[in-house]
């Protein structure tokens, strides 16, 4: 009974490792993860176009709109 009883026990503890590593890989994981999104975010909010845009509109002053003849345009002159 004494060899069952420590088998037993063998395997209830190697459980409880088996699950303490995985919630530590999923920690660490969701952790890292977490840290890759709000990098990525934050990046996306502060590309120059679109801030230069934002700014535009928010200022409210009139905008120009400039036209360009394609003969001015090397690629359409095939220069």
């Amino acid at each position: 009974m004494y060899n069952s009883g420590d088998a037993a026990e063998q395997v209830v503890r190697m459980s409880l490792e088996g699950a303490e590593f995985a919630l530590k890989i999923t920690g660490t994981a969701a952790k890292n993860l977490a840290a890759a999104l709000y990098t990525v975010l934050k990046d996306q909010k502060k590309t120059k176009g679109k801030a230069r845009i934002e700014a535009m509109l928010r200022e409210k002053r009139p905008l120009k709109v400039y036209t360009i003849k394609k003969s001015a345009n090397k690629k359409s002159t095939g220069n």
